[in-house]
């Protein structure tokens, strides 16, 4: 049995967003499902841097941080304890299918809805940049549209209970409104220079924002920044660089206490560890587990993590100790907890979404 640290996580939306949305446009290409887990089981440091530097910031358009009508956030209760997070059989489940590249699920609890990405890398938008729809999952299987003008790859959710978004299209960080889809951008350079394209983010519980900058989705456009780095956005809506000595940095995720940054590098599948300060100065950044074919990352309130990689998504303890693979029909990109009781790990692929009931409740 393993202790599970105590974590404000982030807020959830507000219940004014229970309804779904009926002006939120049409469906996606494929709503069929073989079963949703979530359904039937109940669960739908320092003040420097890291290898990067010292902290530098630039002034954005907004800042991130709780609004006034965020409700409470949700809780991973401490003092719990927790056994085997995988059930005996860790087989993912296709809940829909027939998309293009999924990528960036985030589940929203009072609504009870699952958001994710799908990018389309065959249709070509300006500058070589692939578009992007926002969908939106109400469990099991309803699928629609939130949004095909914001063109994101990860999404996070943010204390107020809005969507910060990894939005390629403008090579920025942006907040979405859950309900209308309207786009706040809160970062889009660093000292003065465009960012590559976002890729993956967590937010702090006190709204502070980690991100993570490879070329992926840069497209035509000159790189203006000449390393792919990892960035914090503080609450005053100020950028800090984290660490520039990524070959590709990819997903990222937060301990449950906060106290500990976890970033993959898709370049050499190594998954790494930086300490996080009150203030949100990070440091360290040593090498925590190497997964081959690493992308998206999850957490669960026992601390384990969930890494996507060739073989599945791999789990490990607090201290790296491998635990187990969850097996899903496709290579996974990434993933996030949801469900009523924060137990059904949704998965996304290249063209499909997955899920899987598991023993410990997560991230939402």
């Amino acid at each position: 049995m393993r202790t599970g640290r105590a974590f404000l996580a982030l807020g959830s939306l507000c219940a004014l967003v229970l309804a779904c949305g009926d002006d939120i446009a049409s469906s996606p290409p494929g709503t069929t499902t073989s079963g949703d887990p979530g359904a039937t089981s109940g669960s739908g440091g320092g003040a420097t841097t890291g290898a990067g530097g010292a902290s530098s910031s630039s002034s954005q358009t907004s800042g991130s941080g709780a609004s006034a009508g965020g409700s409470a956030p949700v809780v991973c209760p401490p003092g719990m304890e927790y056994g085997d997070p995988l059930p005996a059989q860790a087989t993912a489940t296709e809940v829909a299918g027939g998309y293009k590249f999924l990528e960036g699920p985030v589940w929203l609890a009072d609504a009870g809805v699952l958001f994710f990405s799908d990018m389309n890398f065959s249709g070509s938008g300006p500058d070589g940049v692939p578009p992007s729809t926002i969908y939106r999952l109400t469990p099991p299987s309803a699928v629609d549209v939130l949004t095909t003008e914001v063109h994101s790859n990860g999404l996070a959710l943010d204390t107020d209970g809005s969507i910060v978004a990894c939005t390629h299209d403008q090579r920025s960080v942006s907040r979405v409104d859950p309900t209308t889809a309207a786009r706040t951008t809160l970062a889009a350079t660093y000292e003065g220079d465009k960012f590559n394209s976002p890729n993956d983010a967590i937010v702090r519980s006190d709204g502070t924002i980690f991100f993570t900058d490879p070329t992926w989705q840069l497209g035509n456009r000159r790189q203006e920044i000449a390393f792919k780095g990892v960035y914090r956005i503080d609450t005053g809506g100020n950028v800090h660089l984290v660490a520039d000595d990524f070959g590709s940095p990819n997903g990222i995720a937060l301990s449950p206490d906060e106290s500990t940054l976890y970033v993959a590098d898709d370049a050499n599948g190594h998954v790494r560890s930086f300490a996080v300060a009150a203030d949100g100065a990070t440091s360290g950044g040593a090498l925590f587990v190497t997964v081959g074919g690493v992308d998206g990352m999850a957490i669960d309130c026992a601390g384990n993590l969930y890494a996507s990689s060739h073989q599945g998504i791999m789990v490990f303890d607090d201290v790296g100790k491998p635990l187990g693979t969850i097996a899903v029909g496709q290579k996974p990109s990434n993933a996030a907890f949801g469900g009523a009781e924060r137990k059904t790990l949704y998965i996304t692929t290249s063209n499909a979404l997955y899920s899987v009931a598991l023993n410990v409740p997560g991230l939402p």
